[in-house]
């Protein structure tokens, strides 16, 4: 622990998000800084201590449940300003595949519940916040973790439109229907920067997606990757990221997609069902997977 000037502490805190049957173990904080927040089990960094060992320590004292394969997670930086301390919470992603928790100490955890990654409770642990909110998805591949996204602007109309065209233009192509000033026309006039995103990997925009409230459910109204940046399962983390939204908010997803593209593979692999074909396109839905 290092402290300064004015006592301000600066800690080094371990978080373990322990899975079982696609769930994560969560706590009700009492007694201490958090007090009435969710948090994952996990502590202090002792003195000679890996960080594996700390999570397997930490969720034995609290939990007692006892982890199997563990493995490196990101990190957070939270201020707790009221307080004078900054922590910094290295996470550790692992399994827990029995026993059930159990309260050990009462004075610290009010109680343990399993709950939907993408479905959490409120209000969040400070760190567990910050982390949510980044977009980390446990269990997803190095490549997927560098997903992120970034907010679109007016400005950018004139090149997700080429984007946009240069990403179908094959599909287009194959049944006769390329028409870039069209392709072009219909993308500007729907064009909506609130619900627009850009897909950046590695500090790159590699392409972009647009995700829109309609009726009672949500509309993934325009979704490309690059065509130099597709088969790196980056398309999988956005659609990661945009079931975890529609899971929370309990929300059915519809798409279309070109008959004969590659695409419609691609949804049908990730959960959605054809429930209409029109003369050109497929039209799909994905069921919400946190109904009430």
């Amino acid at each position: 622990m290092g402290r300064g000037m004015n006592g301000q502490a600066l800690l080094v805190g371990v978080g373990a998000i322990v899975l079982r049957d696609g769930l994560v173990l969560l706590g009700r904080r009492i007694g201490s800084h958090g007090a009435g927040t969710w948090a994952l089990p996990g502590g202090h960094l002792e003195f000679g201590e890996s960080v594996a060992e700390c999570a397997a320590r930490e969720v034995r004292e609290e939990a007692g449940l006892e982890l199997e394969a563990i493995g490196p997670g990101p990190y957070t930086s939270d201020v707790f300003a009221s307080e004078g301390k900054h922590y910094i919470t290295l996470f550790v992603v692992a399994q827990s595949s029995s026993g059930h928790p159990v309260v050990c100490e009462p004075d610290k955890c009010a109680g343990w519940q399993w709950f939907l990654w993408s479905a959490l409770p409120q209000p969040l642990f400070q760190p567990l916040a910050t982390l949510h909110a980044s977009g980390f998805v446990p269990g997803q591949s190095a490549q997927q973790a560098l997903v992120s996204f970034a907010a679109a602007e007016a400005r950018d109309a004139e090149e997700l439109a080429a984007l946009r065209i240069d990403a179908m233009r094959e599909s287009l192509e194959r049944i006769g229907r390329f028409d870039p000033t069209r392709a072009r026309e219909r993308f500007l006039s729907g064009f909506a920067p609130a619900d627009t995103r850009h897909i950046v990997v590695a500090g790159a925009r590699v392409g972009f997606v647009v995700v829109k409230r309609q009726n009672s459910g949500l509309l993934l109204d325009h979704f490309y990757v690059r065509p130099t940046w597709q088969g790196r399962g980056i398309g999988s983390a956005v659609l990661a990221r945009v079931f975890g939204r529609a899971d929370a908010e309990r929300l059915d997803i519809r798409v279309s997609a070109l008959r004969g593209s590659a695409s419609n593979r691609f949804y049908t692999r990730h959960g959605f069902e054809r429930v209409e074909q029109s003369e050109f396109d497929n039209h799909y839905v994905r069921t919400c997977q946190n109904a009430p």
